[in-house]
């Protein structure tokens, strides 16, 4: 799944943030008595850090357009109106780099074409210390990966379910090490994959990759 080797991508190129999700998904792995690593998905899904590496991978990734036909009055939208029987695209790509959409940190240092999974966690002033909460409020028609409205992908949870499995499987069992240019991909952004959902990268990512020691208290 393209939106979860996205997402793989970004932890092994920022440690520190490899580190957090390791951390936090710990809790959520367990180890039967012939050594297979198994877990627990409900657990996954309220993980705060975790869901904030999904949400901003495909905010950033996901380019694909919505189609909406009004099929029996015209429908305005403040200056603009669209016609009965046509058909209207909107292209995701529009919201999720809108700067004027996006929590870009106290002094901009985060701008909308980086990776940046903080957009969507929030923490408690009053208690620094306590864990962060991951959050879509605000950014409710900005967020789209999925579409809206009544006809907003019926998959969406079953997708995510997947891509945090995903996620979480590979930062616990494997070690990463992104080599040469691969340390710099971006994405295929020719007319082959673009408006389609989540791009290729451009090129071909070099790595080295080693089985990790799963260790369980």
């Amino acid at each position: 799944m393209l939106a979860a080797c996205w997402a793989v991508i970004e932890l092994f190129r920022d440690p520190e943030l490899l580190a957090a999700v390791r951390e936090e998904v710990k809790p959520c792995t367990s180890k039967d008595a012939e050594g297979r690593v198994s877990f627990d998905i409900d657990k996954l899904l309220r993980l705060p850090i975790l869901q904030a590496v999904y949400a901003e991978t495909l905010r950033q990734r996901m380019h694909f357009f919505l189609i909406r036909c009004p099929d029996r009055t015209d429908i305005k939208i403040r200056d603009w109106i669209i016609p009965k029987r046509k058909t209207a695209l909107t292209l995701t790509t529009v919201e999720h780099y809108n700067p004027e959409n996006w929590n870009t940190g106290p002094n901009n240092e985060h701008p909308v074409d980086q990776f940046w999974p903080g957009r969507f966690l929030k923490y408690d002033d009053a208690s620094p210390s306590s864990p962060p909460v991951f959050s879509l409020k605000g950014y409710e028609g900005s967020w789209i990966p999925f579409g809206g409205g009544p006809r907003m992908c019926p998959g969406r949870h079953i997708a995510k379910r997947d891509i945090l499995l995903m996620i979480a499987m590979t930062v616990t069992l494997f070690d990463c090490e992104i080599l040469g240019e691969g340390k710099d991909v971006q994405e295929d952004s020719s007319l082959r994959f673009f408006g389609s959902g989540v791009p290729y990268p451009r090129n071909k990512i070099p790595m080295r990759i080693r089985r990790r020691e799963v260790n369980i208290a």
